[in-house]
């Protein structure tokens, strides 16, 4: 409101008025020296000289005040300061760590722990699979694409072969599940063509 007596004298009475934590004072400080170098700008139609630069340059170093942005953003706009603004983007590469039972601790690294093969005639399928590390208890599921399970097989070995009979199957998606302990470690979709 262009009251400049009334501004600066609520500004000198916030240590008078209220308590104030170091932090807080610190930020005090910083606001009462950018306050004096802002007034001294405009009252001067020179450009700042080097003294009030280099205070402007001290404020700036608090650059999680507002004082520091501020001083900040005039020394940007006198060309003292070359700033480029962090931007932080997401990586949509990366993805959510799986904390997967037991298995070993390169299993990030590893290949498939099942590889589907299906028969041309669509008489049969087999899964292949490699539990390398995993000692708890493993089964295979086949679910139809309706939710309803079709055959569950406790795989006995960690290394092995599993022949599934599909004669009384329909054509159509179903999903094979790998579950140790009661999670799902892996899953894929297999397309069954007679």
């Amino acid at each position: 409101m262009k009251d400049s007596y009334n501004a600066y004298n609520t500004f000198y009475n916030i240590p008078v008025k209220f308590d104030l934590n170091t932090g807080q004072e610190i930020e005090y400080d910083l606001y009462e020296d950018f306050l004096y170098l802002k007034w001294q700008m405009m009252t001067d139609t020179t450009l700042p000289d080097s003294t009030a630069i280099t205070a402007l340059f001290d404020i700036e170093e608090y650059y999680n005040t507002t004082p520091g942005v501020l001083a900040r953003n005039i020394l940007i706009g006198l060309g003292e300061l070359d700033y480029e603004e962090p931007v932080f983007v997401p990586d949509f590469n990366k993805s959510a760590t799986v904390n997967l039972p037991s298995g070993p601790e390169n299993n990030e690294k590893q290949d498939k722990l099942m590889k589907l093969s299906t028969d041309p005639a669509g008489a049969y399928f087999t899964v292949e699979y490699n539990l390398d590390g995993y000692l708890e208890k493993c089964i295979i599921e086949v679910f139809n694409i309706n939710g309803v399970g079709m055959k569950s097989i406790e795989l006995q070995h960690e290394k092995d072969q599993v022949v599934i009979v599909t004669s009384d199957y329909s054509p159509g998606i179903y999903v094979v599940q790998m579950v140790v302990n009661g999670e799902i470690i892996e899953a894929q979709k297999l397309v069954l063509i007679k």
